[in-house]
């Protein structure tokens, strides 16, 4: 909340001045009032800008989720079909490794989560705490599995929601999901970048510019001047050095 806080001192900076009115007439082009309005409003529409992209990411996470969460619970489903159809032994093997690791824990885990009641479902409350990358991990894993399971004729399921064409949507839009996520983070990650290069960096930054505007007024009005000491009392934070 310091680049929000960091906001709200310059726009009451610029009150201060503008309450000056002719008595604050800066030389300098940008220590202007009309001129530093039009900064502030930039500035608020970075702080928006980073907002509205942490709020999509957010968005993309949660649909991920979700997702990844019901096709992880649909694999104990996937494995009692292809159980029941009379496959081969090794072949329900295969998938079982497939399976487990879509889930996110080994056979040996296994043992202990359903060892104590409401442990089963520990993988996916762990979900948040994934990065991109075990996403797409299980997302490999899903694929491997449909290959397992495309390559077992006795596997016919009659429920679609089983069946391999609708699990390869579901695997389309699993990595789909994925790639929103990463995407949303680096629009995430570019808005901070240029909401803190307008803030603390180069020298007409708002926080250089602050300063700027508090030195001209002390330039205007003295350094003991009522109008000083009233500009000393606003606060910023430069975060960058």
């Amino acid at each position: 909340m310091t680049h929000v806080s960091n906001v709200q001192s310059f726009e009451k900076l610029l009150g201060i001045c503008t309450g000056y009115g002719g008595s604050y007439n800066p030389g300098k082009q940008n220590l202007r009032v009309e001129i530093l309005s039009d900064l502030l409003k930039q500035a608020q529409d970075k702080l928006l800008q980073v907002s509205i992209a942490k709020s999509n990411h957010e968005q993309a996470q949660n649909e991920r989720e979700i997702a990844f969460t019901e096709m992880r619970a649909l694999t104990s489903r996937i494995m009692a079909e292809l159980r029941s159809s009379g496959a081969l032994p090794q072949t329900i093997a295969d998938a079982s490794v497939m399976a487990r690791r879509i889930r996110g824990y080994s056979k040996a885990d296994k043992a202990g989560i359903t060892a104590e009641k409401g442990k089963a479902s520990e993988p996916e409350t762990a979900s948040r705490k994934r990065n991109s990358a075990d996403f797409a991990n299980s997302a490999a894993y899903l694929e491997k599995l449909l290959q397992t399971l495309g390559n077992e004729p006795r596997y016919q399921p009659m429920n679609p929601e089983l069946q391999l064409e609708t699990l390869q949507a579901m695997l389309t839009r699993l990595r789909s999901l994925n790639a929103a996520v990463v995407n949303a983070y680096a629009a995430w990650s570019n808005a901070r970048h240029e909401r803190t290069t307008f803030l603390y960096l180069g020298p007409e930054c708002l926080h250089n510019t602050a300063m700027a505007m508090k030195h001209q007024v002390q330039a205007t009005f003295g350094f003991n001047s009522e109008a000083h000491a009233l500009v000393r009392k606003v606060h910023f934070t430069k975060l960058i050095k």
